[in-house]
């Protein structure tokens, strides 16, 4: 072998070892990997238990504030603006910002990820609006501002008498029935598609996310509706509001777990990738 070949080798053997990858550096990949696994889990149980406090707390202002208005409004699952709204609200924001975390340019690499990326902004900005409205009454505000439409207030008034009679229900927020369902359906023609690619990557994460979400919906929408028909006060309308917001604030948990489940294999990924790199030796030429 040449003196030439010699100093190649040499230098080969060096880059390699400047490139390997330390114990340390490995024990701290797997430390991230490993917390990325744990934390949907982690996540899921502080939520549900949270939730349940809160429901707690509730009945016990039914039993003990009932008659002192601004305490109980503290601790009421039906009023928005006060800590039990502010906590629900803050977990749709986190859905949202994992959802903004996977479209953005942290994982443009990932040929998962890349043709998803509508996807998840989508659903980053649906998840905020929702959040902006439990803790804003966004959808009030615009039943109100659609009440002062002389259209929408004949088509409101034939609503009610032919569909639900519901007047003092429906007047100032519940024009948003109507409204949701109908960007609803917009919206789901949109998603289906995407929705479809994105199981095929990530199918029990992906069906966690709309177990989530559909029990939200149809808590937010059905369960809501039918609890126009109970008397505000009375045992049968604490049960409903304990079932209706119990399984709301439940649905978004999970669907937190599955979206943070999706984030979670995702950073795995994009660890593992970079302690492949790290660990490959980048050989310069002589």
């Amino acid at each position: 072998m040449s003196d030439a070949d010699d100093q190649h080798a040499i230098h080969n053997s060096m880059a390699f070892k400047e490139h390997s990858v330390s114990p340390s550096a490995g024990a701290l990949r797997g430390t991230l990997i490993g917390f990325w696994d744990q934390l949907p889990v982690h996540a899921l149980r502080f939520a549900l238990a949270v939730n349940a406090l809160f429901v707690i707390l509730y009945l016990m202002g039914v039993a003990f504030f009932a008659k002192a208005p601004n305490a109980f409004f503290l601790l009421s699952l039906e009023r928005e603006g006060n800590p039990p709204s502010w906590w629900y609200g803050s977990q749709q924001l986190l859905v949202a910002l994992v959802f903004l975390a996977l479209a953005s340019k942290m994982f443009e690499f990932d040929e998962r990820i890349r043709p998803l990326r509508d996807l998840f902004r989508a659903s980053a900005l649906g998840f905020t609006f929702i959040s902006l409205d439990e803790v804003g009454e966004l959808h009030e505000l615009g039943s109100r501002m659609l009440l002062g439409i002389k259209g929408i207030q004949t088509l409101e008034s034939s609503f009610e008498q032919s569909v639900i009679h519901m007047k003092h229900h429906l007047h100032g927020g519940g024009l948003w029935i109507v409204v949701y369902a109908i960007v609803g359906l917009a919206v789901l023609m949109w998603l289906v598609p995407r929705v479809i690619a994105a199981y095929k990557i990530w199918p029990k994460e992906v069906t966690t996310v709309a177990i989530g979400f559909g029990i939200f919906a149809f808590s937010a929408a059905v369960l809501q509706v039918l609890g126009y028909f109970t008397k505000s006060g009375t045992p049968l309308h604490v049960l409903y509001v304990v079932v209706e917001q119990s399984l709301k604030m439940s649905g978004i948990s999970i669907a937190l777990f599955g979206a943070l489940k999706v984030l979670g294999a995702s950073m795995q990924k994009l660890v593992q990738q970079l302690g492949e790199e790290a660990r490959s030796p980048k050989l310069e030429s002589p």
